[in-house]
């Protein structure tokens, strides 16, 4: 997690506190870092992950803020470094609102995500390792700021500018909302597109169920 005040790795671990220690040591030591752990329920993992939100939400919850997001099939070499870069140089000085950068280890070879193929479901990014959101916000009795867009969508393109088509994507559930119809269709659903089109084609020919990054029906 990066953040507008800050860095942190946060995760959970199901087992006991020994068991975590082991597993975490060797990063610590080579990153110096420290490890803060809190035991709980699975119940009270979520209510945490809910950022202090009940888990049975109030319809009329508002916010103002841009998100976007990036699937990655890995983060490293000159990436890495631009993605970095950007973080220390651009993103640690906008202080219009507040923002972060979540970034999931989402694949593996141990990723339950991973295991299942590509084309199984709509989800077209099963190949990828990472998952990053990118989240701007400011108070919802303030206009939103316009460069609050710029700072992220600009981190998404400098990371971006060495990887091929096919390395990296977006995640449906962080809509950017800047996206046009063919671009979102594109890195959303990726190779699953044509099929998903077909499907569209077949249960909603006339878009009843339009929205601006809707799919489109084939033709």
């Amino acid at each position: 997690m990066h953040s507008s005040g800050g860095h942190n790795l946060e995760g959970v671990y199901y087992g006991n506190e020994t068991g975590l220690s082991m597993v975490l040591d060797p990063l610590l030591k080579k990153a110096g870092g420290d490890l803060s752990m809190q035991p709980g329920t699975w119940i009270q993992g979520l209510e945490y992950y809910a950022e202090r939100n009940s888990l049975t939400p109030s319809t009329n919850e508002h916010g103002n803020f841009f998100a976007t997001s990036l699937t990655l099939k890995n983060l490293h070499g000159e990436a890495l470094t631009d993605f970095v870069r950007y973080w220390h140089n651009h993103a640690l000085a906008f202080t219009r609102g507040g923002w972060f950068v979540q970034l999931d280890v989402h694949g593996g070879a141990n990723s339950a995500i991973s295991a299942v193929s590509n084309t199984a479901t709509a989800y077209a990014h099963r190949d990828k390792t990472f998952l990053i959101q990118f989240y701007h916000f400011s108070g919802n009795d303030e206009p939103y700021p316009s460069n609050g867009i710029d700072i992220l969508r600009n981190w998404v393109d400098v990371t971006i500018t060495t990887m091929n088509d096919g390395d990296y994507g977006m995640y449906i559930n962080y809509s950017d909302s800047q996206l046009d119809r063919g671009t979102a269709e594109k890195l959303y659903w990726a190779g699953n597109l044509d099929r998903l089109k077909l499907i569209k084609k077949a249960f909603d020919p006339f878009e009843l169920f339009y929205y601006p990054q809707s799919i489109e029906p084939a033709k």
